[in-house]
């Protein structure tokens, strides 16, 4: 039985029709923070005790849910990837790990959680997608920020980049491709079984049916990736430092920059994760994830020109950030410094460290 998303208790046009001007009230009431959401069931919709649930309104009557954890330091926006929701940065083991001064905000997806409904076809995409997350931070407003985002949120935090925002200070894409076809050039699957490989459809299938989801708008879903190609040019130009993180799959060589499609500049970094996959936000590796993030973090703080005043751990003053709240770069060798060798789990047995 498909359990009741708490933005549906909230508000019930979702599901029966009110009168409209009834309907926006309720839900500006919980965007600007006035009303909370209602409790949750189930594992999947159990919020994190340092997190508070909100929702925000778009212009189309779509409802974005998103979660905070208030911070005196730089804030992180965590995008997760197409078939998770706000669980798979909540859960044990990440967000307690990251530093314990960064607001957190958690966005999920349309149709994911307790977002709703689900996107119509023209709102498929890593743009749309990315306008989404972009309304969200437009809503709090970060002075400083960084974006990071697993598998399609991580693609999202790419485009993202290409963008602009007012006060982004750096993009963490945690398994997120520069392009679809990175995932078969740098990562060979092992050969699988068409009865497996039915499997893996059906279960995908049967995960968008029990969310409420229609077979349409399964089928737009899919496309995403396969149409989105802004992520080179976007990786070619941006000024802003990116910390890539990538599961090793405990290969013996791994792959390059030309297989990951990232160019070579001195502004983008690689990660690999010892004995992780594409499933890095799993139990096993989300701490060294959360402590690689943490770092990056730390670095950038360091060696931006407008660094917030007082540093981090504190909040910055209004003065220091007037005007474009825009973080500045210079994009030349050493202007991003290089991670040394760490000496936890992550690296382990690898000859390098690419960046």
């Amino acid at each position: 039985m498909n359990a009741q998303r708490p933005f549906q208790r909230v508000f019930p046009l979702m599901r029966h029709r009110l009168p409209f001007s009834l309907a926006v009230a309720i839900i500006v009431l919980v965007s600007s923070g006035a009303t909370e959401a209602a409790p949750t069931t189930g594992a999947r919709e159990q919020v994190h005790p340092h997190f508070t649930s909100h929702g925000l309104v778009l212009r189309d009557g779509a409802v974005m849910a998103y979660y905070v954890r208030k911070g005196l330091g730089p804030t992180l926006v965590l995008i997760p990837g197409t078939y998770d929701d706000k669980s798979r940065f909540l859960a044990p083991g990440y967000v307690d790990q990251l530093r314990p001064d960064l607001g957190l905000v958690v966005v999920e997806h349309r149709g994911q959680g307790a977002s709703w409904p689900p996107p119509p076809r023209d709102k498929c995409s890593v743009e749309e997608y990315a306008n989404d997350v972009l309304a969200v931070v437009d809503q709090l407003k970060p002075s400083f920020w960084y974006v990071s985002g697993h598998s399609l949120g991580g693609m999202l935090a790419i485009e993202i980049a290409g963008r602009s925002p007012p006060g982004l200070c750096g993009v963490i894409p945690l398994e997120g491709w520069p392009h679809h076809t990175v995932e078969k050039r740098a990562f060979p699957a092992p050969l699988t079984s068409e009865n497996e490989k039915a499997a893996n459809r059906k279960s995908r299938k049967d995960y968008y049916e029990l969310q409420g989801w229609t077979a349409e708008q399964y089928a737009n879903v899919q496309q995403i990736w396969s149409k989105w190609t802004g992520g080179a040019a976007i990786l070619a130009a941006t000024e802003y430092p990116i910390f890539t993180i990538w599961g090793d799959r405990s290969l013996a060589r791994l792959p390059g920059r030309e297989l990951l499609q990232l160019p070579e500049r001195p502004n983008i970094e690689i990660a690999w994760v010892h004995g992780g996959g594409h499933n890095l936000m799993d139990a096993a590796f989300a701490g060294e994830v959360a402590r690689l993030t943490n770092e990056f973090i730390t670095r950038v703080e360091r060696t931006l020109s407008r660094a917030p005043a007082g540093g981090a751990g504190r909040r910055p003053r209004r003065a220091a950030h007037a005007g474009s709240r825009r973080c500045r770069f210079k994009i030349q060798q050493g202007a991003v410094p290089s991670i040394s060798r760490p000496s936890g789990s992550a690296f382990r047995g690898h000859p390098r460290l690419h960046g």
